[in-house]
């Protein structure tokens, strides 16, 4: 135990290991993962965003029928536009906007610990655990903006924790709130027993002007929104209430997004299981330093009980997790007891050894199939097969590619029904090209046979040997393979008579 906490107060291996791990995340966010939906659709409304046309999801324009999406608020877009305005609209300068804030949260999440007078070495071993995490690791590289609005969330906390029941917490608390609710309302779910909390106190010390500064600050910067991107808090009010289009049945945005569906993944039961030990034991060995652990673990509980998890949006609460188990752990050493101190460093330790054993693995994955996953060798395939200013529908990981090639790209897997989108992209889009990945079924192409004539097919291969770790690999994860492999067709619209 003593070995490994001088190894982990060692400043130079530290950081040396930080500053590796984020070399490894800078060479592969433009690896893994391949586009995929939630990305695309974030990067469509930034897209348009960016030329001025508002928040339209111009690559799916069926669904939403020419109406701006407004579920989410500005924040992120107004990131994202900052770096794709330097970098331009591609996998790294989109999504280093949300990795970015996966780094700052670590540092916020850091920083907490220490407040809550965690030693530097247990510290640094969260902070590796959270760094390893892999549904954390996911979504920093996902295209989402949950790490944004995780950094509002985690830095609320640090206010309260160092600032506690002052003026100068209620606004930066206010601000941070605001921030995070503009950038999704997810958060607010979240947050909003942290607040309840917050308010209660204040009330009990009778500090009103602190009570009316955190009431104000977020109501004035939301209802700002709502003015500007509804028109009126009646139409807000329809907008999440109401009927909503992304779904077939006549379900309101609050059904559709709204209560939890307890979803955990299996390599987050460790992390689950130990939480909760240190929860319970910190309560009720240690009431009177419990609070901040109380304040920890309702996050937690308002994300299971009212969010549905899809397995990535857990990045959220993933370090309130690590937070009870850094607390909970600074609490079992202080015992007296060797062995029941050698067991609990033991299991936290077990955490991070399969955080570390699925990330050793998914790197190699990466590794072994990079040239597979080069957006730069489709991209380029693409330049040469297709003239600039044509109109592509394909799948997800194909928008990047289309969009860099100065053409219009369409959605072909969401928006009503199949059978619908090939007849809109006839009639409205006039789509010029058919772009399909090796993974999707024939139907795809049967729908657009109905209203196209194919005119040229151009396969994109790869020419790599099945690697025989990846082989064995594959057997563990599904879809290890996956690339931009696919076939591009050239389309002309049937006449009438056809049709």
């Amino acid at each position: 135990m003593n070995s490994i906490v001088k190894l982990l107060d060692l400043n130079r291996l530290f950081y040396v290991l930080l500053l590796g791990l984020l070399f490894w995340h800078l060479w592969s966010i433009f690896l893994s993962p391949l586009p995929w939906f939630d990305e695309v659709f974030f990067a469509s409304i930034s897209q348009s965003f960016s030329s001025g046309n508002g928040f339209l999801l111009e690559s799916c324009s069926i669904l939403y029928e020419g109406d701006e999406v407004l579920t989410y608020g500005p924040v992120y877009f107004i990131l994202t536009k900052i770096t794709t305005s330097f970098g331009g609209l591609n996998l790294f300068s989109f999504r280093i906007v949300n990795f970015s804030f996966g780094i700052l949260s670590i540092f916020i999440f850091y920083k907490i610990l220490r407040a809550q007078s965690v030693s530097k070495a247990f510290g640094r071993l969260m902070v590796l655990m959270l760094s390893f995490d892999v549904i954390f690791i996911q979504n920093s590289h996902s295209g989402r903006m949950d790490l944004v609005a995780l950094f509002f969330l985690l830095s609320s906390y640090y206010v309260f924790l160092t600032k506690r029941e002052t003026l100068k917490a209620s606004i930066w608390i206010g601000l941070l709130v605001a921030l995070g609710l503009l950038t999704t309302p997810r958060i607010s779910i979240l947050i909003f027993p942290f607040l309840i909390y917050f308010l209660i106190n204040n009330f009990k010390l009778k500090r009103w002007l602190n009570i009316l500064v955190l009431m104000f600050i977020p109501l004035l910067f939301y209802l700002s929104w709502i003015f500007y991107g509804f028109g009126s808090i009646e139409n807000f009010i329809n907008y999440y209430f109401g009927e909503n289009v992304i779904s077939s049945s006549k379900i309101s945005l609050v059904d559709y997004f709204l209560l939890g569906n307890f979803r955990i993944p299996f390599f987050q039961w460790p992390i689950v299981i130990v939480g909760l030990v240190s929860f319970f034991y910190t309560i009720f060995r240690h009431k009177k330093n419990a609070i901040s652990t109380i304040l920890f673990i309702l996050p937690i509980i308002s994300f299971y009980i009212l969010i549905k998890d899809t397995g990535i949006y857990s990045a959220l609460i993933i370090p309130f997790w690590y937070l009870i188990i850094g607390v909970g752990l600074k609490r079992f050493m202080e015992e007296k007891n060797l062995s029941f101190n050698r067991l609990s460093l033991l299991f936290t330790s077990a955490i991070l050894f399969v955080s570390v054993s699925i990330f050793l693995i998914k790197a190699t994955v990466i590794v072994l199939n990079q040239h597979g996953r080069d957006s730069f060798l489709i991209e380029q395939w693409l330049s040469d097969k297709m003239p600039i200013n044509s109109t592509v529908a394909g799948d997800f990981k194909y928008f990047y590619a289309v969009t860099n090639n100065n053409s219009n790209f369409q959605f072909i897997e969401w928006g009503k029904s199949l059978e619908e989108r090939a007849a809109y992209h006839s009639n409205i889009k006039k789509v010029d090209y058919l772009m399909l990945s090796k993974d999707l079924s024939k139907e795809y192409l049967e729908a657009y046979k109905v209203h196209f004539n194919i005119e040229e097919v151009h396969h994109f291969d790869l020419e790599t040997k099945d690697n025989i770790v990846l082989r064995k690999i594959r057997r563990i994860i599904p879809n290890v393979n996956s690339s931009y492999e696919g076939s591009l067709f050239k389309l002309s619209l049937k006449d009438s008579k056809s049709n």
